[in-house]
């Protein structure tokens, strides 16, 4: 029998199948949990409810979906519906049938008005019999396809489901801290320069990796990592994934997913074909591994629990080495990063942090969220009037909470990095789910600095990044905090904890669940200090003994207490460079204790500057009040002076400040 007979017969047996049959879903299934989703999607555009997608993130936490999954495939079908959704005014006003049983109607009342009636009730059948005849063709249609899928004479219209269902996944960004209100990933996404060993200055991820076979790629939390591997999906989705003359199939995998899982790589790799819309992909995976047509995206090295990060590795080494003809891209936090790959990786990047046309570029996508009274060059005006908010800014993760402080509040963004936080923090965990929260942010916030003081102490001993703290030890120290918040240990500890999670985007989970990490270092230090802010004896204490790990943590401190005389005294006998850093945040000093610090400073910076000390002069300076007008004084007198070292430095530390920077020239 030939081909073309063996392929009908298939079709003729399929059709013969129930289609409910055929698409079922085994229990427990995402897609399964997916459908009751989308479900309730329908359910609410039916009754004309607002979107519930909040209410649906709740609903489903325990599925084993992540919170984003569950608001973007809630949006999606909600939005889809509605779109679909027949107005009963258009429907009676564009029915033919209708219209001319009205204008009968104007000369007959009575049976006129009769026949009109009856004429709605066909129409509104007609279109209901249509719809469930298409339906059934629909179902039909795919169930022969989702059990045909594998076969080779499909493989083109599998790979068009495929890139479809990536675009679907990855068009919208949705952020924890913005329900209902996703990010377009064709805009708002910013290409990620990287550098590394192999390059002398950051270039476009593309153009860095399309010389190399398998690169690792690393950064710090929130850098862009992820986006970066979200964004080549959706780029293959559209039609513009090319790497020189090669148009690769990327397919990503998140890393963590391979912590204790007796599935070999490659079983995953047919798992996410099958989770977009490709399934029975096993024999294509197969060839496509075998001639390299593959580009492999591995996420999140550093969230596969500790424990079993060195097996990821090995198997990911494996596999990379047997598979050698496809191109593959790794990432991972740089802080937990340890060589893993050295003996497959062909390079390793580190992911630059955004320069000013890059944040320019990320806000122009915010205009259409922004009120009137307000502009992307306004708020990159009042960036630059605030040098250690900019310094944030570089930062994708940061950078999106600033945009929505200030184009969803009234806020106005201070000079402050702690009242920064302060302020972000507050808009985090308060209104942004307030109908379905069920924790005060007061509560939430003493959590968060009881976790943040307990990972910064704990981190000499693990030697680790000082960003993660273990899922049991989390537990505990939020059970011990509940009773003075007047809540109960044993049914408030996971939901509350749980609630931070998924809602504020201010921890998140990794190591599969097994751990928490702050969404950035600098949040962990901000609420380290807070928690501190009564107990100066306890920081400066920690700081004698590690100033590396608390010199951040000091200087925000700074920025929380009302007076810090005695604090920078302690600190300036440890570390001058730090006393002076801390005269940019701090409210209250004594001015005896500034001008000894100053004084010190600028003798040594003219015997010996460094970018660490220009950039603190920098930071005192760009505040033009007492402190800063001496230290901007300081730095002009000698920019114009004789010693070409010394008026490189002060060049360097004014155009830092962003001030005045006409006198500056």
């Amino acid at each position: 029998m030939g081909h073309g007979k063996v392929f009908c017969a298939l079709v003729l047996f399929c059709f013969s199948l129930a289609p409910t049959a055929l698409g079922q879903s085994l229990p427990g299934d995402p897609e399964k949990i997916k459908e009751g989703i989308r479900a309730d999607a329908a359910e609410h555009v039916e009754a004309g409810l607002p979107p519930q997608t909040s209410a649906e993130e709740s609903k489903f936490h325990d599925s084993g979906l992540r919170s984003v999954e569950i608001g973007s495939t809630y949006d999606d079908e909600y939005r889809r519906l509605s779109a679909l959704k027949p107005d009963l005014k258009t429907l009676f006003l564009h029915t033919g049938a209708v219209k001319r049983a009205l204008e009968f109607a104007k000369q007959h009342p009575v049976l006129g008005y009769v026949l009109a009636l009856l004429a709605l009730l066909i129409a509104i059948l007609r279109d209901l019999l249509t719809k469930l005849i298409t339906g059934a063709f629909e179902s039909v249609g795919r169930a022969v396809y989702r059990r045909l899928a594998g076969n080779h004479f499909l493989r083109r219209v599998a790979l068009r489901h495929y890139r479809e269902a990536v675009k679907s996944r990855y068009e919208r960004i949705h952020v924890p801290f913005r329900p209902g209100r996703p990010l377009d990933m064709r805009t708002v996404y910013v290409p990620v320069r990287v550098g590394g060993t192999v390059h002398s200055e950051y270039i476009d991820v593309l153009s860095a990796v399309q010389g190399h076979r398998s690169v690792v790629i690393l950064g710090g939390p929130g850098s862009g990592k992820s986006m970066l591997m979200k964004h080549l999906m959706f780029a293959y989705s559209l039609g513009g994934l090319r790497i020189s003359s090669w148009r690769p199939i990327p397919i990503l995998l998140e890393l963590h997913k391979l912590s204790n899982s007796p599935r070999s790589i490659q079983d995953h790799l047919i798992e996410e074909f099958e989770l977009h819309d490709f399934p029975h992909a096993g024999a294509f995976v197969a060839a496509a591994l075998k001639t390299g047509s593959l580009l492999l995206l591995f996420d999140g090295l550093d969230e596969v629990s500790s424990a079993q990060r060195e097996i990821v590795v090995r198997d990911v080494a494996e596999f990379l080495t047997t598979h050698s003809n496809c191109r593959a891209l790794v990432t991972c936090r740089s802080a937990v990063y340890r060589n893993d790959f050295l003996e497959v990786a062909d390079a390793i990047l580190q992911v630059a942090e955004f320069g000013d046309s890059e944040i320019l570029q990320f806000l122009e996508s915010w205009k259409s969220a922004m009120p009137a009274t307000k502009s992307v060059e306004q708020l990159m005006q009042t960036l630059y009037d605030r040098p250690s908010i900019m310094a944030l800014a570089r930062n994708p993760l940061l950078l999106t909470i600033i945009a929505t402080l200030y184009s969803d509040t009234s806020a106005v963004l201070p000079h402050s990095r702690a009242e920064f936080y302060r302020q972000a923090t507050d808009l985090l965990l308060g209104p942004w789910h307030q109908s379905s929260n069920r924790f005060e942010a007061r509560d939430k916030r003493l959590v968060l600095q009881r976790l943040a003081l307990s990972s910064q102490d704990s981190s000499r001993a693990r030697g680790d990044d000082r960003l993660s703290i273990r899922f049991e030890d989390a537990l505990k120290l939020v059970s011990e905090t509940l009773p003075r918040l007047n809540l109960q240990p044993q049914q408030d500890a996971r939901p509350l904890l749980r609630e931070v999670v998924e809602r504020s985007g201010l921890i998140l989970e990794i190591d599969s669940g097994q751990a928490y990490q702050f969404a950035h270092l600098t949040l962990q230090e901000y609420f380290a200090a807070v928690e501190l802010s009564d107990d100066a004896d306890g920081l400066i204490s920690r700081f004698r003994q590690d100033p590396d790990t608390w010199r951040e943590t000091v200087k925000l401190w700074c920025g929380i207490a009302r007076e810090s005389t005695v604090l920078v005294r302690n600190v300036y006998a440890v570390d001058p460079l730090t006393a002076l850093e801390c005269l940019a945040d701090a409210q209250a000093v004594e001015p005896e204790l500034v001008s000894l610090i100053l004084e010190t400073m600028e003798s040594t910076f003219l015997a010996d500057s460094n970018e660490n000390l220009i950039r603190a002069f920098a930071s005192v300076a760009s505040d033009m009040r007492p402190r800063g007008r001496r230290a901007w004084s300081f730095l002009k007198e000698h920019l114009h002076g004789e010693d070409k070292r010394h008026s490189s430095s002060a060049a360097a530390a004014l155009a830092m400040t962003n001030l005045d920077r006409k006198s500056v020239v």
